[in-house]
């Protein structure tokens, strides 16, 4: 049996959206399915504006943009996250200033962000990984002290809730993504989300050459070509119609893996914000050490079961150097494996994956 960790759910409805787009001729970055799109998402997510881009990296880079972060300013960023963050804080020259992570956890920690802002701070970047929420109420207490934008980096998010809110609620914009591993997919695209008008009118600008809408080919600032197409918006409408189908598969998935696991004392579940749920993009275990996490992952591999290694932390790679430590960063990345997750994964999937788990984990410890 070969499952891969991760697979879009693609059905008949998809892909007569996606045909019906090709017949009505509107392919490319115009026309009346990415005004659909954008206005259901709004809808969902309880934003007053969104805007369909490229990727989710896209998103993250107009943010910053409009948000008028320039050269020599410092975006805090999680220590352990995606690269796209970090990536697009230090592409418009401005500096990302890591945090570490809260212990056994998914999310920065807000007992850690105060001593990291300084005056040259202009913004913090909360990243909800793996689908874990981020404690809001807590760094949005800080940023308010010191005057900060708010990103949140919900790419793998959708759907996840804070305190009976929806992630992507709670700062100056949401990023999302829809790669194809993604809660629901439109191959690659992106969307960006606010509540305010002058911040959506500069993505706007941005996202399509810098070009001004009242006169065309006139631009009026440095742009870039970040729009989604109408065949990848009708396929985000679509797959927008199942999202609940899909959040109700993720929970059953990640319990079910979580009722055959629990008894295994080698095994930690990730710690979850108090008053948050979860939307279990990656069922994402805790082992004891890095030799009994390469161990179980060269095992599952061998029986045709694809799992991925936990991100690794970003300071101290090339393009951010760095001599400061970051513990529990780094001991998320030794410790953590991802397992299949996706809204099509049989329980006789989860079942046989739990099965394997359970014999080497079994085997290692009366070896």
């Amino acid at each position: 049996m070969n499952i891969s960790i991760s697979a879009p759910t693609i059905d008949k409805k998809d892909e007569k959206a996606v045909k019906d787009c090709v017949k009505s001729g509107w392919i490319s970055s115009a026309g009346p399915k990415l005004t659909e799109f954008s206005i259901n998402f709004a809808k969902f997510i309880k934003r007053k504006y969104a805007l369909p881009v490229s990727t989710g990296t896209a998103a993250l880079h107009l943010a910053l943009l409009s948000l008028g972060i320039k050269p020599d300013d410092e975006v805090i960023v999680p220590a352990l996250t995606f690269v796209s963050p970090a990536s697009m804080v230090t592409a418009i020259g401005a500096k990302p200033v890591f945090v570490d992570l809260a212990a056994n956890s998914f999310f920065i920690d807000p007992e850690k962000l105060e001593e990291k802002i300084s005056s040259r701070t202009k913004a913090i970047i909360v990243v909800h990984l793996y689908g874990y929420p981020a404690p809001m109420k807590q760094i949005i207490k800080i940023v308010q002290k010191y005057h900060l934008k708010v990103i949140e980096d919900c790419a793998e998010a959708l759907g996840a809730k804070y305190l009976k809110r929806g992630v992507g609620t709670f700062g100056d914009w949401a990023c999302f993504s829809f790669y194809g591993n993604k809660v629901i997919t439109t191959g690659e695209g992106g969307m960006l989300a606010t509540d305010n008008r002058t911040l959506y009118k500069k993505a706007c600008l941005y996202s399509n050459h810098g070009m001004t809408q009242k006169k065309r080919y006139f631009h009026k600032v440095v742009g870039f070509n970040y729009r989604l197409t109408a065949l990848q918006a009708s396929l985000g409408i679509s797959q927008l119609k199942k999202i609940n189908y899909f959040l109700k598969r993720r929970q059953i998935i990640q319990k079910q893996y979580y009722l055959k696991l629990r008894n295994l004392p080698q095994i930690q579940w990730p710690k979850q914000a108090l008053f948050s749920t979860s939307v279990c993009w990656l069922t994402t275990l805790l082992l004891p050490n890095q030799k009994t996490r390469n161990t179980l992952q060269a095992y599952l591999a061998t029986h045709g079961i694809e799992t991925r290694k936990v991100f690794q932390p970003l300071p101290g790679m090339p393009p951010y150097p760095t001599q400061e430590k970051f513990p529990i960063a780094e001991a998320l990345y030794q410790r953590g494996l991802s397992l299949p997750t996706f809204a099509h994964l049989s329980p006789k999937q989860v079942n046989y994956i739990c099965g394997l788990i359970k014999k080497i984990i079994t085997k290692n410890e009366a070896a």
